[in-house]
């Protein structure tokens, strides 16, 4: 009778045991962290233009021009804008923009803030497209003549993944400013859709976020 009344209640304990295993709750490293409307991932380019250090400073690492790079995973979680233009012939308006990328870039250089104009234009990957070399000193030409200063130019294809996951309009300029890798404000613009308004906003959202 004792025996029978010991095996029961190891059974019983067996059991409850089990149950109050399955029914913890999970610990917080086991539960994953939804980041709420982040970047959606990386942009690689072929870098035309990085006047953020003189080419011929031994110390100059940060210059990439020449290079295939990906400025989005370069700058981490460094607060950034990043301008997504279709058009391979940038207007007075896109220049004024950089313009407005400089003053940014000046303000928070102690934060690395960080300024690029991606042109995703290329009918093929920059290596392949016979039009890619043209392309690109016309666009370094037109950068070197602003000029750009700290903000980096780059140019990639106009279709692929990650056009796809930026979510970029087939024409027009997209404005990206993150911190965190958090998209803080976005601008999808049509063409001729850069505005001084826009601009005024663009600067109002960083201010706003990187003076709290």
């Amino acid at each position: 009778m004792r025996f029978t009344r010991l095996v029961s209640a190891c059974g019983l304990s067996a059991w409850l045991a089990v149950a109050a295993v399955a029914q913890d709750p999970p610990k917080p490293a086991d539960t994953p962290v939804k980041l709420t409307n982040a970047t959606p991932g990386t942009f690689r380019s072929y870098i035309v233009l990085d006047q953020r250090t003189d080419p011929k400073d031994p110390k100059g690492k940060r210059n990439v021009t020449g290079f295939e790079h990906d400025l989005i995973v370069a700058n981490e979680l460094n607060p950034t804008v990043a301008v997504f233009c279709r058009s391979d012939k940038p207007d007075e308006a896109t220049a004024k923009l950089v313009g407005k990328m400089k003053e940014l870039n000046n303000t928070y250089k102690t934060i690395d803030f960080g300024g690029y104009v991606f042109f995703p234009v290329l009918g093929k990957v920059y290596a392949d497209d016979p039009k890619s070399k043209a392309t690109a000193d016309a666009l370094k030409a037109w950068g070197e003549a602003i000029p750009v200063g700290t903000v980096v130019i780059g140019l990639s294809e106009k279709e692929s993944a990650q056009t796809k996951a930026w979510t970029l309009p087939e024409t027009g300029t997209s404005i990206v400013f993150y911190n965190k890798h958090k998209v803080i404000k976005r601008w999808d613009l049509p063409e001729n859709g850069i505005t001084d308004e826009v601009l005024t906003a663009l600067t109002a959202a960083v201010t706003a976020e990187l003076k709290k």
